[in-house]
Formats: C-alpha cells, sequence, structure tokens
C-alpha cells in the first residue's frame, strides 16, 4: 500500500496559489486541478492540515469579495461589467450557485411530522386479505 500523501508534497507555493484562484473567483475545482489533488485529498487535507484549511478559508473569503464587487460594480452600471455580463441572470446565477463559498439558490426545508396509527401491521393485513372477500 502507497503511503498516503502529505501536504509536503504539494507544489511550491501552493498556498499562494489557492488564495489567488479565490481572489479571481475560481472554483474550488481550480484548486483541485491546479496543485493536482482530487477532491477526497482536498478534503483530507482541509479536515487534517490546519495550514490547507487556513487557506481554502482564504480562498473562500477571496471568492467572496470577487463575485460581491463584481454585482456591486454591475449595480453601479459599470460598462465592462455590464458587457461581460449582458444577461443580469448569468450573474446572478453564477453568484448564487458558489456552494464553496456557502452560496447558494438552492433551500434546503426540514419539516418533522408525527403520523398515528392505531391499527398494527399484523391488523391491517387481516383487513386487507378480508377486503378482497367482501
Amino acid at each position: 500500500m502507497r503511503p498516503k500523501k502529505t501536504i509536503g508534497e504539494l507544489p511550491e507555493g501552493w498556498y499562494e496559489t489557492i488564495v489567488s484562484l479565490g481572489s479571481q473567483g475560481k472554483t474550488q475545482l481550480s484548486i483541485h486541478k491546479a496543485l493536482g489533488i482530487s477532491q477526497s485529498l482536498f478534503d483530507r487535507f482541509r479536515d487534517e492540515e490546519p495550514e490547507f484549511k487556513q487557506a481554502v478559508k482564504e480562498f473562500r473569503m477571496e471568492s467572496s469579495l470577487f463575485w460581491t464587487d463584481l454585482a456591486r460594480a454591475y449595480a453601479l452600471g459599470d460598462p465592462d461589467v455590464i458587457n461581460q455580463f449582458s444577461n443580469f441572470n448569468a450573474l446572478k446565477y453564477n453568484i448564487l450557485n458558489r456552494p464553496h463559498i456557502g452560496w447558494t439558490d438552492k433551500q434546503v426545508v426540514e419539516q418533522e411530522t408525527v403520523v398515528t396509527v392505531s391499527d398494527t401491521a399484523t391488523d391491517l393485513f387481516h383487513k386487507m386479505m378480508n377486503a378482497d372477500k367482501k
């Protein structure tokens, strides 16, 4: 079995690369590609390596700033941004679907329901079997 990959095997300047990708508004997948790592290795490093976790935190902050600034520029009528996103919905959904920074247009709703059953499964089975006889 191969030994576990370590953070020391990442390319030189990996921390700065991660933060730079965030400041460009890139996705988390860009980190995987730039560092040559899989999703599972990314997750393990993020969970086990404090320095990697901090880099990802900075990536998310930078990415959030990038998209917030872009939306603000669009709202203020910046022609460069408007030309880049001539359709506001393209910008809107690009911003809303950034799960790596905690933004999403999907809402998860939890609901709890109590169901009361007065008959046992056996009672229900007998009723079902006798229903054919009527």
